[in-house]
């Protein structure tokens, strides 16, 4: 009975995770398209607000206006749509099949007897442990990666930002576009 119970879960996350990682890069797909067809916004406070472009489309018989800012604007709507429950399902149904196909059989798939006569427990352990260490891993890089992003974005342009030249130009590029808005010169 305990296989039984064990081959339909496993065949319930794989379906679940096939449908919600479809969803999710069909997601990425629609952001990744709407990216490319932003267009710089035509009103004249647009840039003032940090808009770096927008879009307009219908679709079902509506029409959207799609605004992308290059940073987060100062007044935030109260209800605001965040796209995070397709990746989040993935990880979650992907874990709940990585567990429930090497963790609570790893007789069956985790251990290779061929090439290396472990206990299952010490299999187990091993494949969390490595787990963990490489998420330690990813999550200390990707804090490094956006500490230097929160940084670029938080200096003031009339601030000396240390030897980069790179920070000190997305630091001072919002204060750019408006000035220049202001003035008519886009350049």
């Amino acid at each position: 009975m305990e296989n039984f119970v064990t081959d339909w879960l496993n065949l319930a996350l794989r379906c679940l995770h096939i449908i919600v990682a479809i969803a999710w890069i069909g997601e990425s797909f629609y952001f990744v398209a709407l990216d490319n067809s932003l267009k710089p916004p035509t009103a004249p406070n647009a840039r003032c607000r940090n808009v770096f472009g927008d879009f307009w489309h219908v679709h079902g018989g509506g029409f959207y206006h799609m605004q992308k800012y290059s940073v987060a604007p100062s007044d935030m709507p109260e209800h605001l749509h965040w796209s995070f429950w397709p990746s989040y399902t993935t990880w979650i149904s992907g874990f709940g099949l990585f567990f429930v196909l090497y963790l609570l059989s790893p007789s069956t798939y985790l251990i290779d007897k061929s090439l290396l006569d472990m206990d299952p427990v010490v299999a187990v352990s091993a494949a969390l442990g490595f787990l963990m260490a490489c998420w330690i891993v990813y999550d200390t890089l990707s804090d490094q990666t956006m500490h230097v992003r929160t940084v670029a974005a938080r200096i003031p342009a009339d601030q000396p930002s240390g030897r980069c030249p790179v920070t000190r130009w997305m630091a001072s590029m919002p204060r750019r576009m408006c000035s220049a808005s202001r003035s008519g010169d886009m350049s």
